[in-house]
C-alpha cells in the first residue's frame, strides 16, 4: 500500500489493487480476514499495526517499544513455537523463530532482529508455527485471484529449513491429487475467493496457504 500512494502523491496512475484493499490484504489484514471467513490460519498475536512505528532513533522510544512487544507475547500465556514477523519483510528477511515464547530472553531477541533488520517497528506480529522443522514436509499452495474470481490452476512452492522458497511448480487442476486432496484443494479456492471479495480486490492478486 505504502508504493501505491507514493505514485498517487506524484500524480501517476497505480495499475494496481487500491491502497485501501492493499493494505486490507497485506498479512495482518489478510489473518484476520481468515478468521472472519472461516479460512484456517494459524494463532497469531498482533504486537503493532501498520504504520503504528516508534522513531527507531530514540533509545528509549525502542525499549519501550520492546518491552511492550515482551508483554505482549508473555500475556499469550503459551509455549508454543512461532515466529516473530514483520509484514513489510520477505525472503526470510524481518521474520525471527522463537522457540518457546515464554523466556523473556528469546523473545527479546526475536524481536531485536526484527527490529534491526526492518528498521521500522510498525506491522510486527506473532504467529504460531504449523511445521517445527521447516523439513520439505509442507509447502505452499499459491492461486490467483481476478477481483473476486479465482483462476484456473496455480503454483507449489517448497521452503527450506530458513523459510526461503527453494522451488516451485505451477498446477494443474487436473494433476491436483498428485500434491493435495482435491477437495482441500476446491475448499481453498472458494477461500480465496471470499478474503477477496471481503478484502475488496479489484485486480490480479496471489493468495498464498500452507499445505501440511
Amino acid at each position: 500500500s505504502e508504493a501505491a500512494r507514493a505514485v498517487e502523491s506524484l500524480g501517476l496512475v497505480w495499475p494496481g489493487t487500491e491502497p485501501v484493499a492493499s493494505q486490507t490484504l497485506e498479512k495482518i489484514g489478510f489473518k484476520r480476514i481468515c478468521a472472519e471467513v472461516g479460512a484456517p490460519t494459524p494463532p497469531f498475536v498482533v504486537l503493532s499495526e501498520e504504520e503504528a512505528g516508534v522513531d527507531m532513533t530514540d533509545p528509549e522510544a525502542k525499549e519501550e517499544c520492546i518491552q511492550g512487544f515482551m508483554k505482549a507475547v508473555a500475556d499469550m500465556n503459551s509455549n508454543e513455537k512461532g515466529l516473530i514477523k514483520s509484514i513489510h519483510g520477505g525472503g526470510g528477511k524481518g521474520t525471527a523463530h522463537l522457540d518457546d515464547p515464554s523466556d523473556p530472553a528469546q523473545v527479546r531477541a526475536a524481536v531485536e532482529k526484527v527490529l534491526v533488520e526492518m528498521n521500522r517497528s510498525d506491522g510486527i506480529y506473532f504467529e504460531q508455527k504449523v511445521n517445527t522443522k521447516g523439513d520439505g514436509r509442507f509447502y505452499q499452495l499459491e492461486l490467483e485471484v481476478d477481483g473476486e474470481t479465482c483462476a484456473q490452476g496455480g503454483r507449489f512452492v517448497w521452503f527450506n529449513s530458513r523459510l526461503q522458497k527453494v522451488v516451485e511448480i505451477g498446477l494443474h487442476d487436473d494433476l491436483i491429487g498428485m500434491f493435495m486432496p482435491k477437495e482441500l484443494y476446491m475448499k481453498s479456492r472458494q477461500w480465496a475467493s471470499d478474503i477477496a471479495k471481503k478484502g475488496g480486490n479489484n485486480t490480479r492478486a496471489t493468495m498464498e496457504g500452507l499445505v501440511f
